[in-house]
């Protein structure tokens, strides 16, 4: 069996197996991998397996190994891989890719042709992305909502927020949007902005997070 895509597991998150995380993720997806059939609901989409760590670094092409091995603060060590084939039912794609690079936080890779992408990087956001629920691709660019994470993230942003000349406190949401907001005024020199879109335009704030522009990536995705 040909498998196209692997994808490496980044195991500082999980409590358990990996493999058993793995498939509970793939499932809140609509996915199922019982006996190697990938399945989105009942309708085949491929083949898939678990690999080992060691089995499946010698899968990787050598700039991915390089990035497993280095992974960054918020990416960790990984705990194993999985293969996977979507040729049966190319479409399904659409909704497994942003599965994938949710569950990977890492690197996934081709082994037909040697590319791959880094699922998790120092990623440019607006600072406009604070003004809405909608923001940070609606939260799902966030690695997590982990407390030391989230901390993270509203210090960089309170960091982005005063080199850009202004002043605000930062929130912190519960929910299933963008948890990281404007939290009352933005101010400069202590008065209040009136229109906080364009005071906020064209200043970013660069942090860890999901490339979720791999998702419109056809070419690399496509089996």
């Amino acid at each position: 069996m040909t498998y196209t895509f692997i994808a490496a597991i980044a195991g500082n998150h999980l409590n358990d197996a990996y493999s058993q995380w793995t498939v509970r993720k793939l499932a809140d997806y609509g996915f199922s991998t019982a006996n190697g059939d990938l399945k989105l609901n009942d309708s085949l989409v491929g083949f898939c397996k678990f690999v080992d760590r060691e089995a499946g670094r010698d899968l990787l092409p050598e700039g991915a190994r390089r990035l497993v091995d280095d992974p960054g603060p918020y990416s960790g060590p990984i705990a194993g891989y999985f293969q996977w084939t979507h040729t049966v039912d190319e479409s399904a794609a659409e909704r497994l890719v942003p599965a994938m690079l949710a569950i990977s936080r890492s690197v996934i890779a081709r082994t037909d042709n040697g590319e791959f992408r880094a699922v998790v990087r120092q990623i440019e956001f607006p600072l406009t992305d604070l003004l809405g629920k909608f923001g940070f691709h609606d939260g799902d660019a966030l690695l997590s909502r982990d407390d030391d994470y989230l901390a993270y993230v509203v210090g960089a942003v309170e960091a982005a927020v005063e080199a850009a000349g202004y002043a605000a406190h930062i929130g912190r949401y519960d929910g299933i949007h963008n948890p990281i907001r404007l939290a009352g005024d933005l101010e400069q020199s202590g008065k209040v902005i009136d229109d906080p879109s364009t005071a906020l335009e064209g200043h970013s704030v660069k942090i860890w997070a999901l490339d979720l522009e791999i998702v419109n990536d056809r070419e690399f995705w496509r089996d």
